[in-house]
């Protein structure tokens, strides 16, 4: 890894928190550029303004899954999943025998388009997962305008939600998020405007600036 960073002519990564871990392991420009999305391709053309209803889609069900679930049967509201494969369904049939875990829909959506415009049915996301990553979830969820909790390790939540980022095993603090999103509508508003305020920093444009920002610096 360290021979491949360093034939490179700069280092292009997905978090800020990756910065000085890679400075560290290489002479060469690094900073911080993330992966493009087609916002306006979402708004004008995948996803327009629906009425939401009354579900939490969950963000992955491999990644920390048995904590969303927990999670969910703290809230109550029925979710749905993006499944990968019948292995989900089979864990959440044999969860049920120890959790009360609410209704659970799934969808098999391949096509990224087809996933974002399903996600844009429910009225917020959750995704307790413990990974350091971009977290494009959370993006997806501004982009369709429904808020995410989810923990400041994914770069789009921190970025995005400030107010909705909890440990990723914080599973009453991920609820009593949720069941204030629900029930107080001029907080569910407030942190969506400011996640408005900030989806441009990851448009297609933005993206393409930051690399050539990067590349300027060789």
């Amino acid at each position: 890894m360290v021979e491949l960073l360093n034939i490179a002519d700069a280092v292009g990564v997905t978090h800020e928190y990756d910065i000085p871990i890679i400075k560290a392991l290489t002479n060469k420009p690094v900073g911080l550029v993330g992966v493009p999305f087609p916002l306006k391709k979402v708004r004008e053309e995948l996803c327009p303004k629906v009425e939401k209803k009354q579900i939490i889609c969950l963000g992955s069900m491999y990644r920390n899954g048995f904590v969303n679930l927990a999670a969910l049967s703290e809230i109550g509201l029925p979710g749905a999943v993006d499944m990968y494969n019948l292995k989900e369904i089979e864990y959440i049939r044999l969860m049920k025998k120890y959790m009360p875990i609410p209704p659970i829909s799934f969808k098999y959506t391949p096509r990224w388009e087809d996933f974002i415009s399903h996600l844009n049915q429910s009225i917020m996301g959750l995704h307790l997962d413990f990974r350091q990553i971009w977290g494009r979830f959370a993006l997806d969820c501004a982009a369709v305008r429904m808020p995410c909790i989810a923990p400041d390790n994914f770069y789009t939540q921190k970025r995005l939600f400030p107010r909705l980022c909890v440990s990723y095993q914080d599973i009453d603090g991920a609820a009593k998020l949720a069941k204030e999103l629900l029930k107080n509508n001029s907080f569910y508003e407030e942190v969506m405007a400011y996640a408005e305020s900030q989806l441009a920093f990851f448009d297609n444009e933005s993206a393409k600036k930051r690399l050539l920002d990067l590349y300027n610096q060789i």
